[in-house]
């Protein structure tokens, strides 16, 4: 897929925000997208589901459940000192109460007209003895061919941004992604039956079922796979882009790394040989070296590092070993000490505590 390609473009796009959204609300969504783009916005996978498609009697709801129910609007309570506004609901089994904080008495009777039916979907609760909904997710009319969604994604927030203003700003983006060539090794795909790239997103983010967001489905699976793959594609071509960058040729005498080695009080295993003679390997070569080394907790890792420090100095260079905390950092310390001083080279800790 080139760079000039339509569907790379909507993809690396700016995410478009929700009508009304403020530069606030935009910032909020980036930061639990892990960015701006369209790309972002729709490869953030919802954690879970909630199916508000079956519709269930009042007297059927339990505590702390969502349901959603389909009711007659019975009468209006008005907010009193504390309490909140109450729209009170009824259907054949039983009554609930829709309660609003802060209501505007106006909206409130607009939005529930005494006589008429509502689909409403919500957490069900219990106030002193019933039933009720605290600010219901969704409030329709059925008589209009309203309807809440069936099954509703819910995605990650952060303090400050409400869910259904990140849902909406998903679908626009979803909206916007067009039909993409496959990009995988078709046996690839077929060997796992596998969905299409869209098709796969399409459906953790309008699932038809909540299974469709587990993660172990074929479709989160799907793009999980490409997620990975696409990285390592990106470290090999990075990789690749730094071999050709120049770097300078480090090559030890072996003066100092003779010292360490006849210091320590054991032999050094035939892993650690191997280790030591691929790095110096690398570091003999024009262009930067990219390695790992790995190995279990005792296997002899930090004296890896330090003969290959050592072949720096002997080349008349200094040679530095990073560690994540200063905790760490003194431990390496304390370790590479006796080493240093077997070979006669000084050793210096720097941290941010340190000062000049």
């Amino acid at each position: 897929m080139s760079d000039s390609s339509p569907s790379l473009a909507a993809l690396l796009a700016a995410a478009r925000m929700p009508k009304g959204a403020r530069k606030e609300t935009a910032e909020l969504i980036a930061k639990v997208a892990g960015g701006p783009l369209a790309r972002d916005l729709v490869l953030l996978p919802p954690h879970s589901a909630i199916d508000r498609g079956h519709i269930v009697p009042i007297s059927e709801t339990q505590d702390g459940e969502i349901a959603t129910i389909e009711a007659e609007v019975d009468a209006h309570t008005p907010a009193f000192r504390k309490l909140p506004y109450r729209v009170r609901l009824r259907d054949e089994t039983g009554f609930i109460s829709a309660a609003y904080f802060r209501a505007q008495t106006d909206m409130m009777k607009r939005m529930w007209p005494i006589g008429q039916v509502r689909l409403v979907s919500g957490k069900v609760g219990f106030y002193d003895g019933e039933r009720q909904m605290l600010h219901p997710d969704y409030v329709v009319d059925p008589s209009r061919g309203e309807k809440p969604p069936e099954i509703e994604p819910i995605y990650p927030l952060t303090a400050g941004l409400p869910g259904r203003i990140l849902q909406r700003a998903v679908q626009i983006a979803l909206d916007g992604v067009p039909d993409m060539p496959e990009w995988l090794e078709p046996t690839t795909v077929s060997a796992h039956k596998w969905p299409a790239f869209k098709d796969a997103l399409m459906h953790i983010h309008k699932p038809e079922n909540i299974d469709d967001v587990a993660p172990a489905n074929t479709y989160r699976t799907r793009l999980a796979y490409d997620e990975l793959f696409s990285r390592q594609c990106a470290l090999r071509l990075r990789r690749a882009v730094r071999r050709d960058e120049p770097g300078r040729s480090v090559i030890g005498n072996g003066s100092l790394s003779r010292k360490i080695l006849a210091s320590l009080p054991y032999a050094a295993t035939g892993a650690q040989q191997r280790a030591v003679a691929d790095i110096e390997k690398d570091m003999a070569q024009p262009a930067p070296m990219l390695r790992l080394l790995q190995g279990d907790v005792g296997a002899g890792k930090t004296a890896v590092a330090m003969l290959a420090l050592l072949a720096a100095v002997e080349n008349g260079l200094q040679g530095a070993m990073m560690a994540p905390t200063e905790l760490l950092a003194r431990q390496h310390m304390a370790s590479l000490a006796g080493m240093a001083a077997a070979a006669g080279i000084k050793m210096a800790l720097l941290t941010g505590r340190e000062r000049g």
